[in-house]
């Protein structure tokens, strides 16, 4: 948890909005303190309180970019990181502007996703691993017969923007987490009908790009509820990096942050989250590495 949750350290802004955390490091939509729309993505370490790097937002398109940027940082090599800002249209991902701190400048690649309808939200998840960024996007929603369906996929592509996958994901919702543990991806979702169900993916083999069921359970039960109450909401908010501990937001009147062991099948409330419940999660493990140095 962060110590300073309103990251003071990042100062001369008049809003500072956290989009991404990448092991430790935050990337940050901070607006300036005069009238115009002006703004820098700041990139900042809130456990040693230093400021990386501050890189100001291009004007043309500047909207479409703002929740679209996603930091890339491996702890083992601690000099370098990368920012990707995927900008968009209609038609999905057109372009990709990617910010090396090796170089200190910016550099656009042309989409693989160009046609292909992919449309990356504020809420998208997003994990670094192995050297590739891996983000959950939405396909424009589709009509099944009376049914609306929202189709959902996991693309990859190395931070070179060479490669480009996408993996199609095992449910259709947006109300959940998508992380990595012990060395794998996972999602999942809370469906909150009937008995507020539990669902959690794993992604066994990368290659083939099949997910696995993990595990179910319904949160009704867990808690020794009969019935679900008209405000009772949950979701699956992130799942720990070295256990099978999932953690779970109660959005009703309660508003409490829970974590649910899938090896014990044991819920525990982690603590009341007040009048932070309605803001977004960024799991966040502290880094103490030191500063990159500047580009020359």
């Amino acid at each position: 948890m962060v110590d300073d949750p309103s990251l003071s350290f990042v100062r001369g802004y008049r809003h500072v909005t956290p989009i991404h955390c990448c092991s430790g490091i935050l990337i940050c939509y901070c607006w300036k303190f005069d009238m115009s729309d002006e703004a820098d993505f700041v990139v900042c370490n809130p456990a040693t309180k230093e400021i990386w790097a501050a890189l100001p937002v291009p004007q043309n398109e500047m909207m479409t970019r703002l929740n679209t940027a996603r930091l890339c940082f491996d702890p083992a090599i601690p000099c370098r990181f990368k920012v990707f800002v995927f900008v968009q249209s209609f038609a999905g991902v057109q372009r990709v502007e990617v910010y090396s701190s090796d170089t200190g400048q910016w550099t656009s690649v042309g989409s693989a996703w160009s046609s292909e309808n992919l449309m990356i939200a504020e809420e998208s998840g997003c994990v670094y691993f192995n050297g590739s960024l891996h983000l959950a996007v939405c396909h424009p929603v589709v009509k099944v017969v009376d049914w609306e369906v929202v189709i959902r996929s996991m693309v990859t592509f190395d931070t070179e923007g060479e490669t480009w996958r996408r993996i199609r994901m095992p449910d259709t919702s947006n109300n959940g987490f998508f992380g990595l543990s012990q060395g794998r991806l996972y999602t999942g979702h809370v469906e909150n009908e009937g008995r507020c169900r539990l669902l959690v993916w794993v992604l066994e083999d990368h290659a083939s790009g099949l997910w696995t069921l993990k595990c179910t359970a319904s949160i009704l039960e867990l808690l020794g509820s009969p019935c679900r109450a008209p405000n009772e909401f949950y979701q699956a908010v992130a799942i720990h990096p070295d256990c099978n501990l999932i953690f779970l937001e109660d959005a009703g009147q309660e508003a409490l942050l829970m974590s649910y062991n899938m090896d014990t099948g044991k819920l525990d409330i982690v603590c009341s989250l007040g009048d932070r419940w309605a803001q977004r999660f960024h799991p966040y493990i502290p880094c103490f590495v030191e500063k990159p140095p500047v580009p020359q």
